[in-house]
């Protein structure tokens, strides 16, 4: 676990030093579906996954080029209230 959290700091402070050094960025859009770089979580907060703790997510809302409301997607499906479980065009 703690391992994690340290690999997940290194992916950080990379993510940062881009963010600083750029000139151009390509900004999401409403309806947008992206892979966003969530990071190692702590308690129920969505984690990313794999070796870069990235996760498909979709955007919700823009509230400017650097701040935007998104929802994190599964390809789990789950019988709850709050989730929504549909089909892609090839019926996953």
């Amino acid at each position: 676990m703690q391992d994690d959290f340290d690999k997940w700091n290194e992916i950080k402070k990379k993510i940062a030093g881009r963010i600083t050094s750029q000139d151009s960025f390509v900004f999401p859009k409403k309806k947008d579906v992206w892979a966003c770089t969530l990071g190692k979580n702590i308690g129920r907060e969505v984690d990313g996954t794999g070796p870069g703790f990235s996760r498909p997510v979709l955007v919700i809302k823009k509230f400017s080029n650097e701040m935007f409301w998104v929802v994190p997607l599964s390809s789990k499906q789950k019988n709850f209230d709050f989730y929504y479980n549909f089909l892609d065009l090839e019926g996953r």
